[in-house]
């Protein structure tokens, strides 16, 4: 029993410790007070850790499957549908492969083990894939809207009979998505560490002008907007002619 006492103590200073570190390393970066931090128990870690090696296996094995069911069939391939899938595929690998890796193994650790450098890489990365992943799901509701709602101009949706709108399309997902990623990088709000102290992300909880802008163009011209556009692409097609869908 004593023997049991002692390692349940010494197991509760190594969680005190762990803990500790983790309000250190926040207290260090100033971003935020001592009574905004929200530092998690080692328990929490590890569930978030085992959650988030659980959906990376899962969105890593989905968008294997779809990229190689994209280029199995020759005809679907050269479609500028499967050419949107094809790089949404992509996007969620990279994701997956970037940031989120690095979020996980931080969880494991109980504390965020990839510096100030890595907080900053690891939210871009993240925000950049997933911001990509949001613009493709655009231009595949418009496509589809398109292709039922509006069939006098498919032409503009054939690669074949409009050589350009396949590097339009996939251009502007990516450099859209870069775009506004990039903005903290230079000074328009930042990227930095989140109250819990095992993850990053932009600064979500500042007050200060700069950073509320940001967020507010951020959520508008990065999400809103994104939403407005797909339900309305989707209403019309699935609505206002339900007989071609």
């Amino acid at each position: 029993m004593r023997h049991r006492a002692q390692e349940n103590g010494d197991r509760l200073h190594i969680y005190s410790e762990k803990t500790t570190r983790r309000m250190t390393m926040l207290n260090d970066t100033t971003v935020f007070s001592e009574e905004e931090l929200r530092p998690l128990t080692d328990t929490a870690c590890t569930v978030i850790g085992v959650y988030l090696t659980l959906t990376a296996i899962g969105a890593l094995f989905g968008n294997i499957v779809c990229l190689a069911t994209c280029k199995k069939s020759q005809k679907f391939s050269r479609k500028l549908h499967a050419h949107l899938i094809t790089h949404l595929a992509i996007a969620g690998i990279a994701l997956t492969a970037s940031g989120h890796v690095m979020f996980t193994v931080s969880a494991f650790a109980g504390t965020w083990v990839f510096g100030d450098y890595g907080c900053v890489l690891a939210a871009f990365l993240c925000y950049f894939f997933a911001l990509v992943c949001s613009n493709i799901h655009v231009a595949i509701s418009v496509y589809r809207y398109i292709e039922v709602c509006k069939p006098h101009l498919r032409y503009f949706l054939d690669p074949r009979q409009s050589p350009g709108i396949r590097c339009f399309a996939l251009a502007a997902s990516w450099l859209y998505a870069l775009f506004w990623t990039s903005l903290p990088l230079f000074g328009w709000s930042k990227y930095t560490y989140e109250s819990f102290g095992v993850s990053c992300s932009l600064n979500w909880e500042s007050r200060d002008l700069i950073d509320v802008t940001y967020i507010y163009s951020s959520f508008f011209f990065s999400f809103a907007i994104h939403i407005i556009v797909i339900v309305f692409c989707y209403i019309k097609r699935n609505v206002a002619f339900p007989s071609k869908c």
